[in-house]
């Protein structure tokens, strides 16, 4: 049920994934499978990031980790949307701690469903303390780690082709676009988003209108608000006043703000 829920999570959509996720929580909790509910609650933790119940996140995020004791993916898994609520609610050292700490793991395991979104992390807390040469190296070693890989490469559509965006390094950015293409619904949800940052940085305004439009009907029907306000943004950045609102409105439900400055 957790391997059904994590490939739900990337192909399928968030809320299908969850209400796996929580049935397979509800079964091992009943029974007292304390070590496979630690790992549902951990992998679940995604979903509340994204669907924006990051208190709730933060609460079971620490519990999770109080629990492991060796490390692993699972601290991974679990300090991942620890590490964006921090960084998008101004706690630049909050952030920097788990970031660290999620890579050390990553890397030990060299597993890239651990290491890239591990190296994603790095990069958007870096990019966010204004570290621009950091991220970028994070970038850069993320187009090497993820080459060849198409499930991993399409999540470098985000939070790093954006990096690469914000900083000029348009070519960087491109490259994620070469080898990531897929019929995942992430990935339905992230080309779009990628395609209309770059149309952006090029001044072709009207194409990006449309690419982060179509971005944010899908991040909705993926169920991501985060990354659904990115889209607006993007769009409002485009001309539309409505959009911009719409996502600030996201944010403020939030309690936090946009990382990147571009987008910020």
């Amino acid at each position: 049920m957790n391997n059904l829920a994590d490939g739900e999570a990337f192909y399928v959509g968030l809320r299908q994934a969850r209400e796996t996720w929580e049935q397979a929580i509800q079964f091992s909790r009943e029974r007292g499978i304390t070590a496979a509910m630690m790992w549902q609650r951990g992998e679940r933790l995604r979903c509340l990031y994204h669907a924006g119940e990051w208190d709730d996140a933060l609460t079971e995020g620490a519990e999770i980790l109080q629990w492991i004791e060796d490390g692993g993916p699972l601290e991974v898994y679990a300090r991942l949307p620890l590490a964006g609520i921090h960084v998008h609610r101004g706690d630049l050292a909050g952030a920097q701690a788990q970031a660290v700490a999620l890579l050390d793991e990553a890397r030990k395991s060299g597993d890239p469903q651990v290491l890239v979104p591990g190296l994603s992390a790095m990069a958007l807390v870096a990019s966010a303390a204004g570290e621009r040469d950091r991220a970028l190296g994070y970038v850069s070693e993320l187009d090497v780690a993820s080459k060849g890989l198409v499930t991993w490469r399409s999540l470098c559509l985000v939070e790093p082709l954006r990096i690469a965006v914000a900083a000029g390094e348009i070519e960087l950015a491109e490259s994620f676009l070469e080898g990531s293409r897929h019929t995942s619904a992430f990935h339905s949800a992230a080309r779009p988003g990628a395609e209309a940052a770059i149309a952006e940085s090029r001044g072709s305004t009207d194409a990006a209108a449309g690419l982060y439009r179509e971005a944010a009907e899908r991040w909705d029907e993926y169920g991501s608000v985060v990354e659904q306000a990115y889209a607006l943004l993007g769009l409002g950045r485009c001309g539309d006043g409505q959009a911009t609102r719409d996502a600030e409105a996201i944010f403020e439900r939030l309690g936090a703000r946009p990382v990147l400055s571009r987008a910020a």
